[in-house]
């Protein structure tokens, strides 16, 4: 599965949901049915670039559209949104390794059981994407990676970021006028869809 390249940050994200997809029967009678068309919810991602926060990746960001033919193929997404950064975090080659977090900000940053991270700012090549633990919780201080996930023991990094990563699709086979030639106040837009 391809990645979202980390440097093609957008000036904002903005994340709607968790959107729900219930089919609704109503009968003769009065009476409703409800049934779920998808396991369970998911999100939306709005990413906002303007001016200068595109103009030098446009191309690359333009070129994976094509190669993921529009909304076909999923691909992983960090949500800028929602990251913990600095020398509060540390890598640590445990078997199975851990993220760890000094100030407790997992929770409250919405990581969770069986999703997938994304770290970035490295000095030890630890920049990619990882899977979490899908048994063990994520703790406020704590992510537990996938048994076969192997980190270098890393802390102290004042660049050393940790996303939480999403599989999504982008939302259209086309993107927007706006994005591809943008007429209002040089302001792009790309939406996502989570992939459930």
């Amino acid at each position: 599965m391809a990645n979202w390249d980390i440097d093609w940050q957008p000036k904002k994200v903005i994340t709607y949901g968790p959107e729900f997809n219930t089919l609704v029967t109503q009968f003769r009678s009065g009476a409703r049915q409800y049934r779920k068309k998808q396991a369970s919810a998911r999100r939306r991602f709005q990413l906002i670039f303007e001016g200068a926060s595109l103009d030098t990746h446009i191309d690359e960001i333009l070129a994976f559209f094509d190669a993921r033919d529009g909304q076909y193929e999923t691909f992983t997404f960090p949500n800028y949104g929602q990251q913990l950064k600095g020398i509060r975090l540390a890598l640590v080659n445990s078997n199975p390794d851990t993220i760890t977090d000094s100030s407790s900000g997992f929770v409250k940053k919405g990581f969770e059981t069986g999703g997938k991270v994304t770290i970035h700012g490295s000095g030890l090549g630890n920049d990619r994407v990882y899977d979490v633990h899908a048994s063990t919780a994520v703790s406020a201080g704590t992510i537990t990676l996938a048994a076969d996930e192997e980190l270098d023991v890393e802390s102290v990094n004042a660049l050393l970021r940790v996303y939480k990563t999403y599989d999504v699709r982008f939302a259209s086979d086309k993107l927007l006028a706006s994005f591809v030639k943008p007429t209002q106040g040089n302001i792009q837009t790309i939406e996502l869809i989570e992939d459930l």
